[in-house]
């Protein structure tokens, strides 16, 4: 009598009952089955809004053989719609949840296909649970769109240049220090941004002025640009004055004058760049629409100046005397740009705090690669004085300012060349990745449509490797990509369009991999044969050991004193190498353990 109440309770859909009933005969055959199922459809039913469904946790199916089947099969459908909600409601990533929806609603269109095989007692019991979830899924189906993966998928990760735009993500700590200290202050103020090869520096100063607006200017100069500098410091003031030049709209001095008195020329020219961002034309600094009259062509190089040598009058870009506001702004670019400028103060865009600055603009003079500086002093190509005179012609100026970027803090440097800047510039490191900015930059690439995804554990597992290090994780998102393809639209294999731990382990056991990542790891490598001694005789003591040595065993293998070992554990905590635990010392990034244990 029990059993038979069971299955009229399901009939009725009244589900609290029917388990009562079942578990009366839980001990007969079938009877676990029954009320394990009657129990899964009460929960089932239950639940409707998404986000409750992807809580839902299964027990285990009975054994066969089963009464009811057909009902299993219904139900392990709405297991995997659960599986799928929860990609729904979880995933970062938007090409994902598109997948999942339409599986989801796959499954349900099947079930309510097919519904005329399920038993009388719960068939319109389970019909009615699919249409409800189908219902919920439908509700957002507009949110999260369809897509379909019909070719190779557009890699949407970046290995090589620096990142700009949409793809920039990650570094909003950094962002909003620099914004800080440029939009807060009445002051400009010098910053050095430092960290070691491929840790996003060039990147961060080519995106920067996306959160500036307009009364920020900034000028980029690649120092690398000027390779050796055959010219002298002359040609190294060109580059910087390109950069100036495409910023503020100020035609850059004439190259004979920057040749035959550099530094003259370069202190006039930052002036009559000073007053100018004092005086700034109007459509630099306002949104309205420019007068209808045609635009003045812009000045060429030399332009804005007679030669140095006797008296000199200032004319500022639109060829009105300084001080006097020009009516149009002056048209870019310049005939000649080998600084490496570009034009990343004019973005459009604007932020929301806005400098109390009086109409008055700002100039940041970011200095890329800076080390070479260093590098031509020392090789006798520009005289040891430079770093004084830039320093000297933006230390009385509230609107003009450096930003240097490059391996090392000034302090770090091996000469005396940048001590002028040492009380002045607030250093700024970039290290590595959080896990969170991590997973954004992997699951959800700033590109439309990408239709990939990662499980949580692949994710996870890329930062276990990587510890966040942009260059590499781009390498691996951008490796995993090229598996991808490679298995689908090469080896014409069906798989689903998500990244789990076989994918990875295939990808960074690959040779091209360490291939493709040596520019990273032979960076590390080098730069760990600078400063202090023993830092590489370190790393290669380290290397067989995944969790690290403690600093006695680590000091009983090395052949280095006990100051020297200090200072060159030190050097290497520094620049991100390696870093210290309740045991002792670990390298940093395992894939960079790895390399290390294989040379």
């Amino acid at each position: 009598h029990a059993a038979a109440a069971g299955f009229w309770y399901l009939h009725e859909k009244k589900q609290a009952k029917a388990l009562e009933a079942f578990a009366v005969v839980r001990s007969l055959l079938y009877g676990e089955e029954m009320f394990t199922l009657a129990q899964i459809l009460a929960t089932f039913d239950e639940t409707q809004e998404l986000a409750t469904i992807a809580t839902i946790q299964l027990p285990s199916f009975p054994k066969e053989p089963l009464l009811r089947p057909t009902t299993w099969n219904a139900i392990a459908s709405l297991g995997k719609v659960i599986e799928d909600v929860q990609v729904v409601e979880r995933s970062v990533s938007r090409t994902a949840r598109s997948l999942a929806l339409n599986r989801a609603l796959g499954e349900l269109k099947d079930i309510l296909n097919n519904q005329d095989t399920l038993p009388k007692a719960e068939k319109d019991l389970i019909i009615d649970i699919a249409e409800t979830w189908q219902e919920a899924l439908l509700q957002i189906a507009g949110e999260v769109g369809e897509i379909a993966i019909t070719e190779p998928i557009r890699n949407p990760y970046t290995i090589g240049d620096p990142v700009e735009g949409n793809l920039f993500v990650g570094r909003e700590d950094i962002i909003r220090q620099l914004e800080e200290l440029w939009l807060t202050n009445h002051q400009v103020q010098s910053v050095v941004i430092y960290g070691h090869r491929r840790m996003g520096k060039t990147s961060i100063l080519r995106n920067i002025a996306n959160c500036l607006g307009a009364e920020i200017k900034l000028a980029y100069i690649n120092l690398l640009d000027v390779g050796d500098a055959p010219q002298g410091v002359g040609e190294v003031l060109m580059a910087i004055c390109d950069g100036i030049a495409e910023a503020v709209h100020l035609p850059p001095p004439a190259d004979e004058d920057l040749l035959n008195l550099p530094y003259p020329t370069f202190r006039r020219y930052l002036k009559e760049v000073e007053e100018l961002l004092m005086n700034p034309p109007r459509a630099c600094v306002q949104s309205s629409p420019p007068d209808l009259d045609p635009p003045q062509p812009p000045l060429l190089r030399g332009e804005n100046s007679t030669k140095v040598p006797g008296e000199t009058k200032s004319v500022a870009s639109s060829g009105f005397p300084v001080g006097q506001k020009a009516k149009y702004p002056l048209a870019s670019p310049f005939p000649r740009g080998t600084g490496g400028g570009s034009i990343l103060g004019e973005t459009g865009s604007t932020h929301p705090k806005v400098r109390e600055s009086g109409g008055h603009q700002s100039l940041i003079i970011a200095l890329d690669e800076f080390e070479q500086i260093e590098e031509l002093i020392n090789n006798g190509k520009i005289a040891p004085d430079l770093m004084k005179v830039l320093r000297a012609s933006v230390q009385k100026s509230q609107h003009i300012a450096f930003a240097f970027a490059g391996l090392h803090t000034l302090e770090e440097m091996t000469e005396d060349y940048f001590q002028p800047f040492f009380a002045s510039v607030i250093p700024i490191p970039v290290s590595f990745l959080p896990p969170a900015a991590t997973h954004q930059i992997l699951a959800n690439p700033s590109i439309e449509d990408f239709p990939l995804d990662y499980t949580p554990e692949t994710l996870d597992q890329i930062y276990n490797l990587t510890a966040g290090q942009p260059y590499l994780v781009q390498l691996v998102g951008f490796q995993l990509v090229n598996h991808y393809n490679n298995q689908v639209f090469e080896q014409k294999r069906d798989r689903e369009p998500v990244f789990t731990l076989e994918d990875l382990e295939a990808v960074i056991n690959n040779p091209d991999f360490l291939n493709k990542g040596r520019y990273y790891f032979t960076g590390v490598w080098g730069q760990a044969t600078e400063g202090a001694p023993g830092q590489q005789e370190i790393l290669r003591i380290l290397a067989p050991h995944p969790s690290g040595l403690s600093q006695s065993a680590l000091a009983a293998a090395a052949n280095l004193d006990e100051a020297t070992l200090l200072a060159a554990l030190q050097t290497l905590k520094r620049h991100d190498v390696i870093h210290q635990t309740q045991e002792g010392w670990q390298i940093s990034v395992e894939l960079f353990r790895r390399w290390v244990l294989g040379l």
